[in-house]
């Protein structure tokens, strides 16, 4: 007999127990948190939310590309200059993935760093994706 259940965003059978892709994205979300909000736009099929903390020395920007394109936009960063490493957290993977049992990590966040370009940078988001990126001042 296999004992199977759902729990939130994770999934168990007997003793194994993985996460699922909402899993990941609330990790990252809650790993990434920033009291203030940041006014934001953006075009097309990105959806962006920016925040910093309160000493307002590092700014983070939470995207979604809901299409299935990756998307190159332009990143204007008015007031803030980064400097060091800019880090980048991205979950992505087709529409209806999930992480089964005998795929447990098909859909696991990736980390990268990456030079901060300064204040305006174009950057290509996945199709289906979630990404954070992290800068310092």
């Amino acid at each position: 007999e296999i004992a199977q259940c759902l729990v939130g965003s994770e999934m168990c059978i007997r003793d194994r127990v993985w996460g699922m892709p909402t899993f990941y994205a609330q990790q990252m979300s809650s790993a990434h948190h920033h009291p203030l909000r940041l006014w934001s736009e953006t075009v097309g099929e990105l959806d962006m939310t920016a925040t910093t903390n309160e000493a307002r020395d590092e700014v983070i920007l939470h995207v979604v590309n809901t299409s299935s394109e990756v998307r190159e936009t332009q990143v204007s960063l008015s007031g803030f200059i980064p400097k060091g490493n800019m880090e980048i957290y991205t979950l992505s993977g087709e529409l209806n993935d999930e992480n089964l049992p005998d795929t447990p990590t098909r859909i696991l966040p990736k980390a990268t760093w990456k030079q901060a370009p300064g204040s305006d940078f174009t950057y290509s988001f996945p199709g289906y994706s979630y990404t954070i990126v992290v800068l310092k001042k």
